[in-house]
Formats: C-alpha cells, structure tokens, sequence
C-alpha cells in the first residue's frame, strides 16, 4: 500500500490511487493566471490597506462589547481594571498595523513606540492580575514565605545558578517585569 502510494501505481480495481504523489517530472506546472497581480502591486496596493482598517473595525468592536460587558458586570475592580488594559490591547495592534500601511515608514516610529509602551504595561498589567487572582501580594508572600526551602531553577539553569530564596519569588518577577516597561520599547 505504502509502495502504491509513493510511486503512483493504480489503486484498487485500477483508479488511480488515493492521495499518490507524482514524480517531478510528470507533474504539471503551475502558472499564475494573465489577470494576476505581481506580488509588488498587491503588497503596495490598496488591498492590504482596506483590510487592515477592517480587522481593526472588527478587532474595535469585538472589543468594545467585551469591555462593556465587563464594566456592566464590575463586581471584582481589583481584577477587572487589569483585565480592561490587557483586552484594549487587540484593536491597539490592529490600529497601529492598519495605520503603518496607510503611512510611511518614517512616520511609523511614532506608532511602533507607543504600541510598545502599551505592551509593556499590558504584560506589568498581566503580573499584578495573577498576583490578585491569588489573593494579593501580601498574602502570596506569607503563603510562599512559610516554605524553606529554595526554588531551583530549570536543569541548563540549575547548574549555574542558585535556588532562588522564596521571600523574592514575587520580588523578582515584578522587578522583571517594570525592567521591560522601561526598557522593553527602546
């Protein structure tokens, strides 16, 4: 069967075989068709255009009914005002994707940068809701603080590095975090 099915031969009740693979030679070449586009034209053209601002018109209002969902039900802001600034990170890309096509590439910058700094604050955002959802950071301390022992790193990393001491298991992470919002976007 699998010997069928490489070189080609006929299948069952001589059809042609199920899912053959033909030879290079005897495979036929694929021509674009007369009325096609280069590549150049489509890329330069208006298409792509046209279709970044509709993704980030539906990105957009995907989005704002998520939010307003959420603000309809705010029982939980000390949760939820993360939550708000991690989904109003969809329609920014969105935007600032439609926006780079629609503008040069020397007027991208501004766009690209701030883009950047909202993605930082998402992933610092990102951190703090964890650090909430597990009852806040003074409670993720006394509960991590009653082990002794250390954490160890993973293998390639545990045999150069110490266990980390578990009083700087939030520590840490957050002080990786704020480092990327200040230098992540540079």
């Amino acid at each position: 069967w699998l010997k069928r099915l490489v070189s080609g031969r006929r299948g069952h009740r001589g059809a042609p075989a199920r899912n053959s693979v033909r030879p290079l030679h005897l495979r036929r070449e694929m021509k674009a068709p007369d009325h096609a586009l280069p590549m150049e034209q489509f890329i330069l053209g208006s298409w792509p255009v046209g279709l970044a601002w509709l993704a980030f018109a539906v990105v957009t209002a995907g989005t704002a009914r998520n939010a307003y969902r959420h603000l309809l039900c705010y029982s939980r802001p000390d949760l939820q005002q993360h939550v708000l600034r991690i989904i109003m990170v969809g329609p920014l890309y969105a935007f600032s994707a439609a926006l780079c096509l629609s503008m040069t590439e020397g007027g991208c910058f501004f766009v690209r940068s701030v883009r950047d700094i909202w993605e930082a604050v998402v992933i610092y955002s990102f951190l703090t809701l964890i650090i909430e959802y597990m009852g806040g950071e003074h409670l993720c301390l006394h509960s991590i603080s009653q082990r002794d022992e250390a954490v160890p790193h993973l293998f390639p990393l545990n045999l150069c590095l110490k266990p980390i001491p578990t009083g700087s298991m939030i520590r840490l992470p957050k002080i990786g975090a704020l480092q990327f919002v200040v230098g992540g976007h540079l």
